[in-house]
């Protein structure tokens, strides 16, 4: 089954998706999103693609024939042309709750950083204030 992930991704998550090929019947291709030429080659023999942000339109499907599935990498489906899918009889499927704790883990880290006022004090810092100023907030100089 040839399949496209449909994202940029560095050398280590290329390495990773090209090895399914030796253990699954798969055969992975990664394509940047802003890589049109190879696209297109590529959509004329795909059946699945693993999709991440870029919009995957009504002509990327169109393009691809062989097209069965397009799985969302993520939670929401607002980047793939649903309509143009299922007019086609293309299986648009998403992965609710995928990305949870990094959504938990950023509206926290967010809020450490709001309550330590770290930007604030960062760009103090790299502009070589490195004393807690008088006008800081009291909390600041507990």
């Amino acid at each position: 089954m040839k399949v496209i992930y449909h994202h940029s991704v560095g050398p280590w998550m290329e390495r990773r998706l090209l090895g399914l090929a030796d253990s699954d019947d798969l055969e992975v291709e990664v394509v940047a999103p802003n890589d049109k030429e190879l696209s297109d080659e590529m959509l004329s023999t795909v059946e699945v693609v693993w999709h991440v942000l870029e919009p995957f339109t009504a002509d990327h499907i169109s393009a691809a024939p062989r097209l069965r599935l397009i799985q969302k990498i993520g939670v929401g489906v607002n980047t793939i042309d649903v309509e143009a899918a299922s007019a086609r009889g293309v299986v648009v499927c998403n992965m609710p709750g995928t990305n949870s704790q990094a959504v938990a883990e950023l509206a926290l880290s967010m809020m450490f950083a709001c309550l330590r006022r770290t930007v604030w004090l960062h760009g103090r810092t790299v502009d070589g204030h490195w004393h807690v100023p008088p006008e800081a907030p009291e909390s600041m100089m507990e």
